[in-house]
Formats: structure tokens, C-alpha cells, sequence
């Protein structure tokens, strides 16, 4: 029977979906095994020749001394052409390989159903982006040409030697059974190992990333020190699995090294042997020793490549973990030009999260087109949920969200979220320009309509800006109060259009003459939409149309 990965996938299946992933870059692994193949050929024709020189210089042979030099010289300067071409074409594939790959599952990632997103540590995620993606990488670019290349070269120099004394080579390939049978044997380990290094390196970056992340909570707590002996603890932990596999390959690699070792002694020793009876010409000696170096060397680099397979094999069993993540379903046919969100009805609903407490139990919810419609209770009730339910992020374990106008109703779908504009909790600001950032709400926007939007979220401290629409942001938003964040949020959502605006704790960071300010504005400016506010302010509960107050457990 095969044998399964973690990932429930056997090794064929896994190499299947390896080739699903490269095979678009199959030409450019072609060209890379033809060039490291004429390599081959050149190296040869260099032990053919070389044997021919020395030959005719101890007139062990006949032949023009001029012409064979000029002919090595030619395979010299033609190895050195056959290099600078690999490394030049391996780079430009090695670079268009890894931004494919790194956008497929980017891509991926960014169509796949929320809730499964949130099992993946944002950390995790990039380490499995970043190293796991340049592990299959190297495998294919560097690792798989060169192991087909060496086996190449490992199988001409076994002929031509087996060519210049039979015997000679019989001895010598019985050491290429050892090398697999050692290689199996310590498969097995190396791949835990490998797994382990996997695991301690995403840990020690989710750490790492968290951390910086969270900076300023760290210094309030003043729990600087903490932080650092902790990440030291995680890098310890890496460090002891990478001097493990370290061990482990020194070990294996040792015991291969003195195996050719002894093959090279026996050559050299045949070869002195025969040379001191006049069976063999200087130039068979030098032969004998070029060719079994060229033996030693494709077997020690057979071996030498087994881990990088296991590093990469580990790694495609993570990457295929992402792969498989559920994708969104959105049915963009729903949405008819001519269809607008005038209503969205809750009708029994209960939604639980994985924890098992119920969130929602039985709620039933109304919001209209030209109301704004307060969403207020306790942390914990449901209240961000509510906004997920409406933006398709997760769906109703009973009941149903359907969206509808005078005519046509249909159950809230992904496809609908085109429709909706949303201003979350936090500070959602990406590195950039203002403009930019506003982009992302509509990138047809003009400056017009852009100022416009500012105007409405009272977000004027831009204009006074010595840049204006063109200041830089820095990293979400650093250098820019909560509040003044809060309001280019809110003036991005307002370009989005749509009919429904979500402002979930949009105004919690404003003091209160910029909420009223704000507040009023929407309710003036935006007549036509359905506005749903999660709220904890009384102030702003009591300007909306709609109150709903959700309760704890009910």
C-alpha cells in the first residue's frame, strides 16, 4: 500500500499536484536539463580527449598534439558558456516561478471561505508563502535539473569506464546499491525532521509577527523582556531540530563519503596496478581517475539531494493544506443590474462559532432602505456577527438572511457583497497614499468625488495636508490619530456606493462633536442606502430610525 502524508494524500497524488503546479514552466525545465546535459557531454568529451593528449605526449598513440589542445581548450571555454547560460536562465525561471506560485496561493487565499481562513495563523500563512513556495521552488529549478543531469553524467562515466576495463567498473557500481539503500533507511527520519524545522519555523515567526504587530501593547504592559526571552525559547526549540536533521545528514552523508573513498582507492590502486605491468597507457590511468571522480561526484550529489526532496515534499504538504481550503461560492448571476437591496430580513436565526456557544439564537432583524438602523448590546452578544451574516463571510446554522426589493428576494449570498460597503472595527488603512487608499473604494473615482467623500465623513484634516490626497501612509495608518483613520474609512466606504453601509464601531474613536458631526452628515447624505450601525454609544443609538438591542445567550 502507498504511503499517506498528513495531508491524506499518497506520494503519487502529491506528485501529481506537483506537476499541476509547475507544468506551465515545463519548457524552461527542459531547456535547464539540455543545457546541464550538454554540460555532460562537453565533461566527457573532456576525459576522451585528455586521455588522447597524454597518449600521444608519452607516444602511447598517434596523433596532431596542436589540434587536440585546441580542442580542450574549445570544451573549456564551451563549459564556461554552458554555466553562464544555466545561471542566467535559471535566475529569470527561478523569480517567474515563485511569483506564480506566490500569487496562485495568494489568490487562493483571498477566495476562500472566511471561516477557513481563520484556522491559519496569519503567520503560519506567510511562512508556508514564503519558504514552502521557494522549497518547491529550488526543487525545481535547481534540485530536479541537476539530479537528472547527474544521473546522466553518472551513467556515461559507468559506460565509458566499463569501456576501458570491465572489471574495474563491476566493482565500483556495486557501492550505487549501498547509496539507495542507506537513502531509504534514513528517508523516513529526515522527514519528520523536516516537518519539525516546518513547524518551529512557523512558530517562531507567528511569534515574531504578533509581537511587532503589537508593539505599543507591549511597552504599556512593559513586557518587553518577557517577549524576548519567549522568542528565544521558540528559536531554541528550532535550533535543537535543525542541529538534529544536521546531525542526522552529517551522519549519513559520512558514512557515503567514505564508501567512495574507498572506491577512489581501489581505482587508483587498479589502475597503478595495471600501469606498473604495461596493461594499461598513462592516458587509461588519467582516464580511470577522471571517470570514477566523475562516478564519485553525481553519487555523492544523488545523496546530497535526498534531503532537499524531503524538505520539499514536507513543503508541498503544507502548501497542498492551503490549496484545498474552500473557495467561496459566488454566483455573480444573482445580481441583476436591475435588482437593488431595499430590505434585509433575518428570519429565525442561530449561528454558533466553533467554541460551541450559541451567538444567535431565534433573532429576526428588519433593515430598510433610508433608515439607519442601530445594532447595540453587550461585548459578546452577536453584534459583529450580525455584519458577517450580512456580508456573506459565514452562513445561518438555522434561518435565513435574504435581501430583497419590491420585486425579487433572494437568500444573502457572497455575491451580493459588491453591493454592500463596510467600515470595520480596527484600523483598516494600507500602506500607501491616501488617494490610493481611497481608491479602494472605487478606483474610478475622480478628485472630485473624492473630496466630496471626505467632505461627508468630516475628514477635512486631509485638505490641510502639504500633500493632500497624495500624503503617504505608513503601515496601517501609523502617524494618523484613531479617529482621523477611522473617518478615511469611512470616506472610502462612502465611494464604494452600494446600498447598504456598514459602520461596525466606525465612530468609536471620534469625540463626540466629530460623531455628531458625522453621524448627521450620513443621515443627510445618505437617504437612499440602508445604514446599520454597531454602536455601545447612546448618543448614536438615539439619532438612528431602528434600535435593536441583542442580549447575551438570547
Amino acid at each position: 500500500m502507498e504511503k499517506e502524508g498528513k495531508t491524506g494524500r499518497t506520494i503519487k497524488n502529491l506528485l501529481k499536484y506537483l506537476y499541476i503546479l509547475v507544468w506551465q514552466d515545463s519548457l524552461s525545465s527542459f531547456l535547464l536539463l539540455v543545457i546541464g546535459t550538454a554540460g555532460v557531454g562537453v565533461s566527457l568529451s573532456s576525459v576522451v580527449l585528455s586521455k588522447r593528449v597524454i597518449d600521444v605526449a608519452t607516444h602511447a598513440a598517434e596523433g596532431k598534439m596542436e589540434f587536440l589542445l585546441v580542442g580542450l581548450a574549445i570544451l573549456q571555454v564551451g563549459s564556461i558558456g554552458l554555466s553562464i547560460a544555466a545561471s542566467r536562465f535559471a535566475v529569470r525561471y527561478q523569480t517567474t516561478l515563485y511569483n506564480r506560485l506566490s500569487l496562485h496561493y495568494f489568490s487562493g487565499i483571498l477566495h476562500a471561505e472566511w471561516k477557513a481562513q481563520q484556522t491559519y495563523h496569519s503567520g503560519d500563512i506567510m511562512s508556508r508563502v514564503g519558504t514552502d513556495i521557494g522549497d518547491i521552488v529550488q526543487l525545481m529549478v535547481r534540485t530536479f535539473p541537476q539530479f537528472l543531469v547527474t544521473l546522466f553524467k553518472l551513467t556515461g562515466a559507468i559506460i565509458y569506464l566499463f569501456i576501458l576495463d570491465r572489471r574495474l567498473t563491476l566493482v565500483l557500481v556495486v557501492i550505487i546499491p549501498i547509496v539507495l539503500l542507506v537513502s531509504k533507511l534514513y528517508f523516513k527520519k529526515m522527514r519528520k525532521l523536516s516537518v519539525l524545522i516546518k513547524e518551529s519555523q512557523s512558530a517562531v515567526r507567528q511569534y515574531f509577527q504578533e509581537s511587532v504587530q503589537n508593539a505599543g501593547i507591549a511597552k504599556a504592559l512593559h513586557i518587553e523582556d518577557r517577549m524576548e526571552k519567549e522568542l528565544t525559547k521558540k528559536q531554541k526549540t528550532l535550533l535543537v531540530h535543525v542541529l538534529s536533521h544536521n546531525r542526522f545528514h552529517i551522519f549519513s552523508n559520512s558514512v557515503l563519503s567514505f564508501g567512495f573513498a574507498a572506491g577512489y582507492l581501489v581505482a587508483f590502486s587498479w589502475g597503478v596496478y595495471q600501469l606498473y605491468g604495461n596493461e594499461i597507457t598513462f592516458g587509461t590511468m588519467t582516464a580511470f581517475l577522471q571517470l570514477v571522480a566523475m562516478m564519485q561526484g553525481p553519487a555523492l550529489g544523488l545523496a546530497a539531494s535526498i534531503p532537499t526532496f524531503i524538505v520539499a515534499y514536507t513543503a508541498l504538504e503544507r502548501l497542498y493544506e492551503l490549496e484545498t481550503l474552500p473557495k467561496e461560492q459566488v454566483d455573480t448571476s444573482l445580481v441583476q443590474p436591475s435588482f437593488r437591496i431595499e430590505r434585509i430580513t433575518f428570519s429565525d436565526i442561530a449561528f454558533g462559532y466553533e467554541s460551541g456557544r450559541q451567538i444567535l439564537i431565534h433573532a429576526d432583524f428588519v433593515f430598510e432602505q433610508g433608515k439607519m438602523t442601530a445594532i447595540a448590546g453587550e461585548t459578546g452578544c452577536g453584534k459583529t456577527t450580525v455584519m458577517r451574516l450580512i456580508l456573506g463571510l459565514i452562513s445561518p446554522q438555522q434561518g435565513k438572511v435574504i435581501v430583497s426589493d419590491n420585486k425579487y428576494s433572494f437568500q444573502m449570498s457572497p455575491a451580493f457583497r459588491q453591493r454592500i460597503a463596510y467600515v470595520p472595527q480596527g484600523n483598516y488603512l494600507f500602506s500607501g497614499s491616501i488617494r490610493e487608499n481611497l481608491s479602494l473604494g472605487n478606483p474610478n473615482a475622480d478628485d472630485a468625488a473624492m473630496k466630496e467623500a471626505l467632505r461627508q465623513a468630516a475628514a477635512d484634516f486631509v485638505f490641510t495636508m502639504p500633500a493632500g490626497l497624495d500624503s503617504e501612509l505608513k503601515e496601517s495608518g501609523k502617524g494618523l490619530s484613531g479617529g482621523q483613520i477611522q473617518r478615511l474609512a469611512i470616506a472610502r466606504a462612502l465611494l464604494h456606493g452600494g446600498e447598504v453601509l456598514l459602520l461596525d464601531e466606525a465612530t468609536a474613536s471620534l469625540d463626540e462633536k466629530t460623531e455628531e458631526e458625522v453621524i448627521a452628515s450620513l443621515k443627510k447624505n445618505v437617504k437612499d442606502k440602508i445604514v446599520i450601525v454597531v454602536t455601545h454609544r447612546q448618543r448614536v443609538i438615539d439619532v438612528c430610525d431602528v434600535q435593536y438591542k441583542l442580549l447575551n445567550n438570547n
